[in-house]
C-alpha cells in the first residue's frame, strides 16, 4: 500500500519503525514511475539533506534505467533488421557515408563470392566489383550518387557484377539513403539481385522474333526467285545438251559456267527458304555418331585440322531432319576449322542428359542428345558472342553472315537449344541440344542399285508456266512423252483420263 502511494504521490514517503527510518523514493520518468527505491536510516528525524541526497540517487537510477531499456531495444532492433535482412531474396549490403561496408546479407555474399565478416571494414568497390557490359568500363560508385543525390537510385541497364572468382553476372539493383532519426544521412542499403538468365531470355526471344520476321520475308521472295532460278538453269541445261548433241564445246563450256552460277544462286534461296516455314524439318528417327561423322570429315577433307570424336556406345536416337541437321554440323565444323589456319583439333562429342523444369535453355524437360563442338582456335570477341546468331553478322572477309543463323533457326525448329562459350585466343566451344526419341528403332542402310534407263510417259505437274515449258523440252529432248499440268485438280482429272484410256503414266512429278 506505502509502494502504491509513493508511484501516485510522486513524492518520498517516511516512517518510523523501532529505532530505524525506512525512506520510499519513486524513480520517475517525467510522470511514468520505474520504480520504488527503499532506504534505511539509524537517523531518527527525517531532514532536507537526507531528502535531496535520496532524490539525487534516484535521479540517477532512473537515467541507468532508460539508458539500459534503450541499449535492449536497440539491440532487440537490430536483431530484427539481421533476421530481415538475411531472409531477404535479394543481395543487401549496407555501408557508412564513406561506402565502408558495415553488413550483407547471405545472398550477397553468394553473389560476391566474399564472406560477410571477410567484407565488413572494406570499400564497397573492393567487394562489389561492378562494370558496364559494353565499354568493360567501371560503373559510377553508387554511394556517392546516393550521397549526391540523397535519394534512390539504380544501376544503369547493362551492369555487370564481377565476383571474387572472377564469375560475371548481369545484375539489376539500386541504392538508398540511410537516415537517422533527425534526417541526417548516415549511410546507404543497396539491394541486388542476379538477372543473368533473365536478360538472356530476352535476348533469345528477341533473336526469334528477327529470325521469325526474317522468315517471313523469304518465304515470300526465296520462293519466287527460285522458280525464276529454275527456269532459267532448265533452259540453260536444255542448251547446254544441245550444244553438247552438236558437237560445239566452246559454247557448251560457256553454258556449263552459266549453270554453275545459277547454281549457287538457287543454293542462296534454299538457305533463304530454311528461315520460313516452308523449312520445316522433315524428321526421321536418326543415329547421330554416323551422321556427324559423315558430315565432319566430308568438310574437313583436305584440311590441316583433324576432327576427334567421342562417342559413348549407348547415345540415344534422336527424331530428326538428317540434312538438316548434317548442315548444322558442317556449318559448326567450317567455322572451326577457319578458326585454326595452322591447323588443329576439333573434338566432337556427344552426351545424354535429362534435362528438368528448372533448366535454363527454357526446353521442356526430358531426355536430351547432347552435341559439343570445341576448337583450339583464336575464340570469339566479348562483344560479338551475342550477335554471332544474328543474320548477315559475319567477322569474316568471305561469306554472308547466314551459317550460324541457319544453325540457330534449324536447331530452334528441331525444339532443341544451342549456345557457345568462348574466350579469345583460347577457342570456342557449341553445345547442341536435341530431344532424343522416344522410339527404340534399329538404324540401318539402305545401299542404292541402279536401274537401267528406259524411255516413258510422265505427268509433270507445276504452278508456273515457264517451269512447265521448260522441264517438258528437256524430258522430251531425252525421248520421253511428257503431259502438264497447272494445278492438282487439273493433274488428278489427266492422270484418271489417260488411266481409262489404257495408256497409264510411268511417271508422277508433282
Amino acid at each position: 500500500c506505502i509502494s502504491k502511494n509513493v508511484i501516485s504521490e510522486d513524492k518520498i514517503y517516511f516512517k518510523s519503525i523501532g529505532d530505524s527510518n525506512i525512506y520510499y523514493v519513486p524513480i520517475m520518468d517525467g510522470q511514468d514511475c520505474l520504480g520504488v527505491m527503499l532506504f534505511y536510516s539509524h537517523r531518527p528525524e527525517q531532514n532536507d539533506e537526507t531528502t535531496r541526497f535520496l532524490e539525487t540517487v534516484a535521479n540517477t537510477l532512473s537515467g541507468v534505467i532508460q539508458r539500459k531499456r534503450a541499449e535492449q531495444a536497440l539491440e532487440d532492433e537490430r536483431e530484427r533488421l539481421a533476421i530481415t535482412l538475411h531472409s531477404i531474396g535479394d543481395g543487401v549490403i549496407t555501408t557508412d557515408r564513406n561506402g565502408i561496408i558495415t553488413d550483407m546479407n547471405a545472398v550477397a555474399e553468394e553473389l560476391t563470392g566474399w564472406k560477410r565478416e571477410e567484407a565488413i571494414g572494406r570499400k564497397l568497390e573492393t567487394v562489389f566489383r561492378i562494370i558496364n557490359e559494353e565499354t568493360r568500363q567501371p560503373a559510377e560508385n553508387v554511394v556517392q550518387k546516393v550521397i549526391k543525390s540523397g535519394k534512390v537510385v539504380g544501376l544503369a541497364n547493362g551492369s555487370i557484377l564481377i565476383a571474387r572468382d572472377s564469375t560475371e553476372r548481369i545484375i539489376a539493383d539500386s541504392g538508398a539513403p540511410i537516415k537517422d532519426s533527425d534526417g541526417n544521412l548516415i549511410g546507404v542499403v543497396l539491394v541486388f539481385r542476379d538477372i543473368t538468365e533473365e536478360v538472356r531470355t530476352q535476348k533469345e526471344l528477341q533473336r526469334m522474333n528477327r529470325l521469325e520476321s526474317l522468315g517471313v520475308l523469304a518465304a515470300g521472295i526465296a520462293h519466287d526467285f527460285n522458280n525464276i532460278l529454275t527456269a532459267i538453269l532448265l533452259n540453260i541445261s536444255h542448251a547446254k545438251l544441245l550444244a553438247e548433241g552438236a558437237g560445239d564445246e566452246k559454247i557448251a563450256h560457256v553454258l556449263e559456267g552459266a549453270e554453275n552460277a545459277t547454281y549457287r544462286a538457287k543454293s542462296l534461296t534454299d538457305k533463304l527458304l530454311t528461315f520460313s516455314r516452308g523449312g520445316a524439318p522433315v524428321k526421321e528417327t536418326v543415329s547421330l555418331p554416323e551422321l556427324i561423322k559423315e558430315s565432319a570429315d566430308f568438310v574437313l577433307s583436305g584440311s590441316r585440322v583433324k576432327p576427334v570424336y567421342h562417342f559413348p556406345e549407348d547415345v540415344w536416337l534422336v527424331d530428326a531432319d538428317p540434312g538438316q541437321i548434317s548442315q548444322v554440323i558442317q556449318n559448326l565444323v567450317i567455322n572451326a576449322d577457319q578458326a585454326m589456319p595452322d591447323g588443329g583439333i576439333i573434338e566432337i562429342s556427344l552426351e545424354n542428359v535429362v534435362l528438368t523444369d528448372e533448366n535454363k535453355f527454357g526446353l521442356k524437360s526430358g531426355k536430351y542428345v547432347k552435341i559439343t563442338v570445341k576448337d583450339h582456335g583464336i575464340g570469339i570477341p566479348r562483344e560479338y558472342i551475342d550477335k554471332i546468331f544474328d543474320p548477315y553478322f559475319t567477322t569474316k572477309q568471305r561469306g554472308n553472315g547466314l551459317g550460324l543463323a541457319i544453325t540457330y533457326s534449324i536447331v530452334k525448329k528441331h525444339n532443341g537449344h544451342i549456345t557457345v562459350e568462348s574466350e579469345l585466343g583460347r577457342g570456342a566451344t557449341f553445345y547442341v541440344y536435341l530431344p532424343a526419341s522416344e522410339k527404340e528403332t534399329k538404324m540401318f542402310s539402305i545401299t542404292e542399285k541402279s536401274t537401267p534407263q528406259r524411255k516413258g510417259k510422265i505427268l509433270f505437274m507445276d504452278d508456273d508456266s515457264q517451269i512447265r515449258n521448260v522441264v517438258k523440252q528437256l524430258l522430251e529432248s531425252v525421248g520421253h512423252t511428257v503431259i502438264s499440268a497447272e494445278n492438282g485438280e487439273e493433274a488428278v482429272k489427266k492422270y484418271f483420263e489417260h488411266k481409262e484410256l489404257g495408256e497409264p503414266f510411268d511417271l508422277l512429278i508433282l
